[in-house]
This record gives structure tokens, C-alpha cells and sequence, in this order.
């Protein structure tokens, strides 16, 4: 199967690659950022912008099917998330028709929501409605909150709480969260890819653990050597707060994450864990470890 993965040199994107090298897939990277790209055995890789569908053509053609899992937690003046996550999408689905590919396989989001108080959740839901209107062979993926090494949860998290005293924590800290490993994400777009009955389906993905925040920032800090008290902040000041927190150099905290975090829906993993024949990896201090201080690569060729 020739896959082209939309995102590839993303937290997703990277970890899908050679679980679809490993079996036999040709594999090509698509990405705007050249410099971001990973040695990933025989994949390909091919510099495209989501803005401009005449890259995206040219990048996928020759694809059986392509993965979308391009997108970012956080936006700018130049390019907000209607850009990334609609607009770019949209710009993916006039590429696959033009280059005559059907099968669309996307990375949306389990909270996913038109009435959401986040701009990033509108602007997945709104993809949704782009790809539902499609007239492709589409797959929605919808994981839970992301861990992993290079992700927008854990990461910046631990590097806020290494800058201050105190450990912010958002109202009183009992939001439930089910965190899901981009590696298990990145194992179910390969289980999709190989089962065509799942075609048309949106599947949620959510982490096997439920915890509450508070829970969430103990393992965080535990993980990252950290001992901070936990300071309840309203969330009316929450906004504010992001806003100065952006200011602090190597922070990458906004108030669109915390919304993220503070509607993040419960939902049951097992009907995809059985329908994919996934084993999900539990959000540990081990795991969380990982995450915040990967493997070099050279070590992780080295183990047995």
C-alpha cells in the first residue's frame, strides 16, 4: 500500500511511519517544515503547505490513500485553527480528488464540538463537516488528549511548572481527562489502514485511565522530578494568566489548551481497543517520563 501521511513529521505522523514501513508499506511524509523531518527508513519526503492545494497534489500523488494528522493546539494572527483545521482540510480533500485518491484517513478529536468555548474543538468539528460533505472514502480517528514525546500536553505543562513556584491549577482541578499515547493513536490509524470495513466510521479513541487534573499534574510532576503545591486559580483568571504565561521564554501555554483540557468528554476505549485490536498504554509516571525526556535515537537503536 502507498500512504501518504499528511502531518508525517508530527507527533502522529512520526510514529505511524514505520509501523507502516515495518510491514511493507511505501510510505511518504508530507510536510511544511523541512527541517522537522525524521529519518524514517525508506519513507519519503515531500515539503508541502496545507494553504496551497496545488503542493498538496503534487505531494500525494501516486498515494492508495492518504492520513491526515497535520494540525497544531495553538494559533496565530497568520494562521489560525479555521486555517489549519478547516480551510487546510479543505484544501487536502479538493488534492485527493484531483489526484483521484478516495481513501481519507483523519486525525480529528473526541471533544469535537460546534458549541465548543474553544476556538481549536470548533475548528475540528468543523473539519468533520468538511470531510462528511467529501465524497471520499473517509475514516475519523477522534483521540482523546495526547502524551508523547513532543506533544502539546504534558511537555509544556512541565515546563510551565519548572518556571514557577506553584503549580496553577485550573478551578478545583476535578475536570476528568482519559490522556491517550500518540504511539496508540499512531497503532490505530495502522490498524484503519489495513480494515476497510471502517470506511465511513468515526471512532473515538480515549485513554484507558480516567483521572482528574489534579491527578493528571501529580503524575506530571512526579515524572519530571518536580515538587510544587497546588494553587487553585479561577477560571476566570485563567485567560489572563495564559496570556502572561506566553510571555515567559520556552512556554508554549494558552488559554485554547486549558479549554481543550476543561471539556475534554469521557467516553468508553473499549469498542475500538476490540475493533482495532489495540492495547493502550496507560499514563504513567514511566510513560510521562518518556514523553518529557525521550530516547535518543541512537540509544533506541542500540537496545536489544
Amino acid at each position: 500500500m502507498r500512504v501518504a501521511i499528511v502531518g508525517g513529521t508530527g507527533q502522529v505522523g512520526r510514529q505511524l511511519a514505520p509501523r507502516l514501513l515495518a510491514r511493507g508499506d511505501e510510505v511518504t511524509l508530507v510536510s511544511r517544515h523541512p527541517a522537522a523531518a525524521v529519518t524514517a527508513g525508506a519513507a519519503r519526503f515531500v515539503r508541502a503547505d496545507i494553504d496551497r492545494q496545488a503542493e498538496l497534489e503534487a505531494a500525494i500523488a501516486g498515494a492508495d490513500v492518504v492520513v491526515s494528522c497535520f494540525g497544531s493546539t495553538r494559533q496565530s494572527p497568520e494562521r489560525t485553527f479555521r486555517d489549519t483545521h478547516v480551510r487546510g482540510l479543505n484544501h487536502l480533500v479538493l488534492a485527493c480528488r484531483a489526484a483521484g485518491i478516495k481513501r481519507l484517513v483523519h486525525v480529528s478529536a473526541l471533544s469535537a464540538s460546534s458549541s465548543s468555548r474553544s476556538a481549536y474543538l470548533r475548528a475540528k468539528h468543523s473539519g468533520e463537516e468538511v470531510l462528511a460533505r467529501a465524497l471520499l472514502d473517509v475514516t475519523v480517528l477522534r483521540p482523546s488528549v495526547m502524551f508523547g514525546p513532543g506533544d502539546d500536553f504534558v511537555v509544556p505543562l512541565c515546563a510551565l511548572l519548572r518556571r514557577l513556584p506553584f503549580a496553577p491549577l485550573p478551578g478545583d482541578g476535578l475536570v476528568l481527562l482519559q490522556p491517550i499515547a500518540s504511539s496508540d493513536v499512531a497503532a490505530a490509524l495502522a490498524a484503519v489502514l489495513a480494515d476497510p470495513t471502517t470506511v465511513g466510521a468515526r471512532l473515538d479513541l480515549p485513554g484507558p485511565d480516567v483521572l482528574t487534573l489534579a491527578e493528571v499534574y501529580d503524575r506530571v510532576m512526579s515524572a519530571g522530578g518536580l515538587h510544587r503545591p497546588k494553587v487553585h486559580v479561577p477560571y476566570l483568571l485563567i485567560e489572563p494568566a495564559s496570556h502572561l504565561a506566553r510571555q515567559i521564554p520556552g512556554i508554549h501555554f494558552t488559554f485554547d489548551q486549558l479549554a481543550i483540557l476543561e471539556e475534554e468528554r469521557q467516553a468508553d476505549p473499549l469498542p475500538t481497543m476490540n475493533r482495532l485490536g489495540l492495547l493502550l498504554e496507560r499514563f504513567t509516571v514511566p510513560a510521562i517520563r518518556h514523553a518529557l525526556f525521550p530516547e535518543p535515537p541512537a540509544a533506541a537503536a542500540a537496545r536489544p
